[in-house]
């Protein structure tokens, strides 16, 4: 308040107006209802299914464990908090050392470099080849899940200065814009500023779950995204909320109220909007549906959440216009088995009125660093 002074940082009048753009661009647009970068019905599994959080480490340092710094049963754990009207189980494999076809691309992938014909010619950039190379190759890195829904997760240890300075990244398919992936990197002066990879992994598949970061999003009046840049560079302030999908690292180790509340609103609306019309719901359905209202009009939202869908559940409904359940499980599914003699698995991311140009992104940079462009994650 005292900035606000003739001859001051900012002159008297113009602090209702700053209050005001801090409610709207901050309070209201990036935490009490926040727009998901991902659609947070993408990973609801089919009917009495589960969501399995898979990590494969790629070891390309022999200096650093990356299998030891990934606790994947607690990054699960964290990630229920997000959706507990679900089960949610983890599997992890070491792949040592990271094959060179990889490194190569994932180089491709941090700087933009040139690579020779592949699957990246598809989609018209270079970075695009680690993507759609570890789509391809599903069947060796990714364990069969049966009905179940797979969230892939991929980290990746590197010498320093190897590869580039993204973190981690939330990428989609490159097909259609659904999530895909989670991609982590650990090198060492990552690992010496205090970032270790369990939250870091929680980070960014919290991405693909429907999570956004506190200090960027998207402002629904003007109908554009922006940054903590620029005009709306205050927009930093969203980073003090006690959040995981903050970039101010260490501060928190759970997602707040506000990332569990929007998820669970979202996921509310999904159900209702795909479960039989009233004329066709069982007794049992109507309940339900009716304990869900009750629910969310008592803001307790992933009850209600939960309670939308076991109504969905009762009826087997399927998703509307194109996209069932039943076909998104299936876009999701584990390939087929692992090759014999591989190793077993083990269990466990316009214009702002009057404020300029900006973007939106969810790439996670090294701390100091300028934020690269989003790019894969288109």
């Amino acid at each position: 308040m005292w900035e606000y002074a003739e001859n001051g940082f900012r002159p008297p009048d113009y602090l209702a107006g700053d209050l005001g753009a801090i409610v709207r661009f901050v309070a209201v647009n990036l935490l009490f209802t926040t727009s998901p970068g991902f659609d947070p019905m993408a990973y609801e599994p089919a009917a009495r299914q589960a969501l399995q959080l898979h990590t494969t480490i790629f070891e390309g340092n022999p200096e650093i464990d990356g299998d030891a710094l990934t606790n994947t049963p607690a990054a699960a754990a964290i990630l229920k908090t997000l959706k507990p009207w679900l089960r949610v189980k983890s599997s992890s494999k070491d792949v040592t050392p990271t094959p060179a076809a990889l490194t190569s691309a994932v180089q491709s992938f941090q700087f933009g470099t040139p690579q020779p014909p592949g699957c990246w010619q598809d989609y018209g950039f270079p970075a695009a080849q680690l993507i759609c190379t570890l789509q391809e190759q599903q069947p060796t890195y990714l364990p069969q899940v049966g009905n179940d829904m797979l969230i892939p997760s991929y980290t990746f240890t590197h010498k320093q200065d190897e590869f580039g300075q993204i973190v981690g990244l939330a990428v989609d398919n490159l097909v259609d814009g659904k999530p895909a992936a989670a991609y982590q990197f650990l090198w060492p002066d990552i690992l010496a500023y205090g970032l270790g990879n369990t939250l870091n992994t929680s980070h960014e598949v919290g991405h693909l779950l429907g999570a956004a970061h506190p200090h960027d999003g998207f402002d629904p009046t003007c109908g554009c995204p922006y940054q903590a840049t620029g005009g709306t560079f205050f927009s930093w302030i969203g980073d003090q909320s006690e959040t995981l999908m903050s970039y101010a690292y260490g501060m928190a180790q759970q997602f707040s109220v506000f990332d569990k509340d929007n998820i669970a609103r979202n996921v509310y609306a999904g159900y209702l909007a795909n479960t039989e019309p009233a004329s066709q719901q069982t007794f049992a359905q109507r309940r339900l549906l009716k304990g869900a209202k009750i629910a969310f009009n008592s803001w307790q939202f992933q009850t209600a959440a939960e309670l939308a869908r076991q109504a969905w559940e009762r009826g087997a409904a399927t998703m509307t216009a194109g996209t069932t359940m039943a076909a998104r499980t299936a876009r999701s599914a584990a390939p087929a088995a692992a090759k014999p003699g591989q190793p077993d698995f083990v269990d466990h991311e316009r214009q702002r009125v009057d404020l300029g140009q900006v973007g939106q992104g969810s790439v996670t940079t090294r701390p100091g660093a300028q934020a690269p462009t989003r790019g894969p994650s288109r």
